[in-house]
């Protein structure tokens, strides 16, 4: 499964129909809409990157969680970026050598905020926190090094702050980080992800490659 951000051609309002359209016209939107995709992608990785604390390779093309996945056709002047919706296991901002068994864990999603799993007032209540060993290759999670984050929870409490927290036993959740997907197209965020800020720009962007083209 996957979440999908289009870039078509909205930004070229003169083009209304693709038949009996001349080719250098169709020609200059299709490169158009793939340097738009290619160059938009680049701007929308480095937004997540500025937003969360994640290697820069995480987002590169290759590793396929914010890549175009279509390009542009003389017959379809549409591009798709892709990005993962695979959730990303909270040990991967775990601080430090992270290592099986360690306990309360320190972790940092956003750039400079470190906030220990539980916090000190949790751990009073009862609540407490430790890295795991994850299945081998687990298709629903995105790991690092196969671990995760378990939050074990008094009796009738479940997780109250973390997003989706999967129950892994009795009063015990696995505890989850933001995918790529959640950050480009968020369903708790009011004020937008980064795919709905960044429109703009890559619609101009989009306009201004098609222009260029034309004047070629």
């Amino acid at each position: 499964m996957r979440d999908t951000f289009a870039l078509v051609i909205e930004g070229l309002t003169h083009i209304k129909s693709l038949e009996d359209l001349p080719q250098d016209i169709i020609r200059a939107a299709r490169i158009a809409v793939n340097d738009a995709a290619t160059r938009g992608r680049t701007a929308m990785a480095k937004e997540v990157l500025h937003q969360v604390n994640l290697p820069r390779d995480y987002v590169s093309p290759s590793g396929k969680r914010l890549h175009v996945s279509d390009k542009a056709t003389n017959k379809n002047l549409e591009a798709v970026v892709s990005a993962r919706v695979r959730p990303t296991s909270l040990a991967r901002f775990a601080q430090g050598g992270a290592t099986r068994g360690q306990r309360n864990v320190r972790v940092e999603v956003k750039h400079g905020a470190v906030r220990q799993v539980p916090g000190e007032k949790r751990m009073d209540q009862g609540y407490s926190a430790f890295l795991i060993k994850l299945r081998a290759g687990s298709a629903d999670l995105d790991t690092k090094n196969n671990l995760g984050l378990a939050l074990r929870v008094p009796s009738g409490k479940k997780p109250s702050r973390a997003y989706q927290p999967k129950a892994l036993g009795k009063n015990l959740f696995l505890l989850y980080g933001p995918s790529v997907a959640q950050l480009l197209l968020p369903v708790r965020n009011s004020r937008g992800g980064v795919a709905e800020q960044l429109t703009p720009d890559i619609q101009q962007m989009l306009s201004d490659e098609f222009w260029r083209q034309m004047e070629l």
